[in-house]
């Protein structure tokens, strides 16, 4: 791992294990870069991090898991939206290693990831529970409980995203990643990298990450989570944590990290999380034709769409762009098919008819 050969004494410190195919590919976006006047547009397509299911949540995943393993848990316990791709990934490899998953999750607009997810969430096992911000403590308070009672041991808890200083080691790491593709000519530098901010730790890693390789890269975060709830103070504190994290336990000093080449866009939060407009239709649309690359409505149409608008706009003249892909590219029709509607919690069979 790259993070290792960079940090060594972060090795045998931090708990890691293989989860995920690496590196994930960088395209080059020839057709869709030609119709915005953006010759050098790139995707690192993250999609495709995974053998089960991809994304960018998997390079969280190889530490958390590892850590809860470690502590002997028998169970992970998470949290997200109805349709969390966090929460599904989080099941899928939490299985693939023998651990068991509750998760928690709360409203938002039906989109087909809730249909998706959910049928899948059905075949995996999940224990899922659908929470409101009045119960949500009250509910994962007596099931922490019940599952110690049960179990013998509490579940390992997996915050929203797997955004901690220990899940943000993955997306350093990725960061490192794209430097070392940079190094062997896959993709020059890039000037500028958009990517979606949901809990921030994504953004977070690849920032620190792209200082510690020393790539002088603009980070375009598109916010795509509601700011009162994941505010940008959210995001600095979190940063601060990671980079004091690497001191304590690698005993490495990054130097000017309070200068994180970050611009946080609010922008293109539009109707709210996970509501898809007709702008974010008509991004999903072109990408697809494009080039082939499938997005979604809740992460990745969003930085996408302010790519387009920023071209548009000639902002990116003479730039080298890089699309950071977030969401899983796998197709999922075999789970999705094999799901049962019935299994389902009654509160969530309503958002699984899509």
């Amino acid at each position: 791992m790259l993070l290792f050969e960079k940090i060594p004494k972060l090795k045998g410190v931090v708990p890691h294990m293989d989860l995920m195919i690496a590196p994930t590919p960088v395209l080059k976006l020839d057709k869709l870069g030609e119709m915005l006047g953006v010759p050098h547009l790139y995707c690192k397509e993250d999609g495709l991090s995974g053998k089960v299911y991809g994304g960018n949540k998997v390079r969280k995943l190889e530490f958390l898991l590892a850590e809860a393993l470690g502590k002997g848990a028998k169970r992970v316990l998470t949290f997200g939206a109805v349709g969390s791709n966090h929460a599904f990934a989080t099941a899928v490899y939490a299985r693939e290693v023998s651990l068991n998953t509750t998760a928690l999750l709360t409203p938002q607009p039906r989109t087909k990831s809730c249909h998706d997810n959910l049928l899948c969430h059905t075949v995996l096992g999940t224990d899922l529970h659908y929470v409101t911000p009045e119960n949500f403590r009250e509910v994962k308070s007596k099931l922490m409980e019940a599952y110690k009672e049960e179990e013998g041991i509490y579940p390992y808890l997996i915050p929203p995203g797997g955004t901690s200083e220990l899940g943000v080691l993955g997306l350093i790491n990725g960061a490192l990643e794209l430097d070392a593709q940079i190094k062997e000519g896959v993709l020059p530098p890039p000037d500028v990298i958009y990517m979606a901010g949901g809990t921030f730790g994504s953004v977070a890693g690849v920032a620190i990450g792209l200082k510690i390789a020393k790539q002088n890269t603009l980070v375009r975060a598109i916010r795509v989570t509601d700011p009162k709830i994941w505010g940008e103070d959210r995001f600095h504190l979190l940063m601060n944590k990671t980079v004091d994290f690497l001191k304590k336990k690698g005993d490495f000093h990054l130097e000017d990290h309070s200068n994180p080449h970050v611009q946080v866009v609010n922008d293109y939060f539009g109707g709210g999380y996970a509501v898809e407009t007709e702008e974010l239709s008509e991004v999903m649309r072109l990408v697809k034709e494009t080039e082939g690359l499938k997005l979604e409505v809740v992460y990745t149409a969003k930085p996408m769409a302010a790519l387009v608008a920023d071209a548009k706009k000639g902002l990116l003249k003479n730039k080298n762009v890089l699309f950071w892909k977030t969401n899983n590219s796998l197709d999922m029709t075999h789970m999705i098919e094999r799901g049962n509607l019935e299994a389902l919690p009654t509160n969530l069979i309503g958002y699984a008819k899509y």
